[in-house]
């Protein structure tokens, strides 16, 4: 692991030029990788940044390196990142949710994975950080369509339940007036008899409308 900017800062006289070159090709590839990587001091400091956090929160290299923690990410208050780094330290690595603030003040949710070290002699927090909004925004989709599913699953119990209760009235009336009629049907007059017709007739088309209510609520399920 390299701190800083230049891998010269804690250059060992032993290390031999092919470590050297093992080591430039490190940073290289680390300044240079998609993934938003940093490394952060006991006390929130950035030690190192890559050029992904850079874009990722809109800061100059220069400026993250002067600055901490607790200026990108707002959940981290001097005494919450003292319990996070302890937290780290024990168990050696540490994945959460957090917030990063970007220069331009818009804050964005981040997958944060830290891994602790220690590089000669320096103790260190090794940090990938990963945009995750787009994962949010998904999220919230997924809780959108399955809260609209079991409001529309609510809103069919209901229908059905109206429809079950209306067609059985309509029933009775059908039934309760049929059976009148073919009871005293020879005994009533045809105006005794209309009456009952007329609410034959009206519970028929009333069943009529009410078949015609319920194709229609199955073709829109259907096109939907």
């Amino acid at each position: 692991m390299v701190f800083g900017n230049s891998i010269s800062d804690q250059r060992n006289p032993q290390v031999t030029l092919q470590t050297e070159e093992e080591l430039q090709l490190t940073k290289f590839l680390m300044d240079r990788g998609t993934d938003a990587v940093f490394c952060v001091a006991p006390d929130a400091h950035f030690l190192y940044v890559n050029d992904a956090i850079c874009r990722l929160v809109g800061y100059s290299r220069e400026e993250l390196l002067s600055m901490t923690m607790h200026d990108v990410d707002p959940n981290f208050s001097p005494k919450v990142w003292s319990e996070y780094w302890k937290t780290i330290k024990q168990q050696g690595s540490l994945y959460f949710e957090s917030l990063h603030l970007a220069k331009d003040d818009q804050s964005f949710p981040v997958e944060i994975a830290v891994t602790y070290l220690e590089f000669y002699g320096r103790e260190c927090g090794y940090v990938f950080v990963r945009d995750i909004t787009r994962r949010k925004q998904a999220e919230v989709e997924i809780r959108a369509t399955l809260q609209q599913e079991k409001e529309l699953g609510e809103q069919r119990a209901h229908f059905i339940s109206l429809f079950r209760h209306e067609f059985r009235n309509l029933l009775n009336i059908v039934s309760f007036s049929t059976s009148l009629l073919r009871r005293y049907s020879q005994q009533w007059t045809e105006e005794k008899k209309q009456p009952y017709i007329e609410r034959i007739r009206t519970a028929v088309e009333q069943l009529s409308q009410l078949l015609d209510q319920v194709k229609s609520s199955v073709e829109q399920k259907q096109e939907n």
